[in-house]
């Protein structure tokens, strides 16, 4: 399992960042992983899933709907073993679903 420096540390390296990060939604670090671990533990998944969307939120990434913010959401929350952080009616919101 990574580290979250570890995982931030290769995401500020790709391409990932784009529009989202330059957006006030990663405000003040500009930091996508560390935003998303923290609204993760306060319990606003749907918040951060739907900000993730530009069809959903202004601050949004371009090209993300949400099959692709769950996806995002759910590698994360694997990866950094935070499965224990997410509600039972938050699951939904990791689970991509083709339409």
């Amino acid at each position: 399992m990574l580290k979250l420096q570890e995982f931030s540390t290769r995401l500020q390296s790709s391409s990932i960042k784009g529009e989202f990060c330059k957006s006030r939604v990663c405000a003040p670090d500009k930091n996508m992983v560390r935003y998303s671990v923290e609204m993760i533990k306060n319990s606003k998944l749907e918040e951060l899933w739907s900000g993730l969307q530009k069809s959903r939120s202004k601050g949004g990434i371009r090209s993300v709907g949400k099959k692709i913010a769950s996806l995002y959401l759910r590698d994360l929350v694997t990866i950094l073993g935070l499965e224990q952080e997410v509600s039972n009616n938050h699951q939904i919101f990791l689970q991509p679903i083709d339409t």
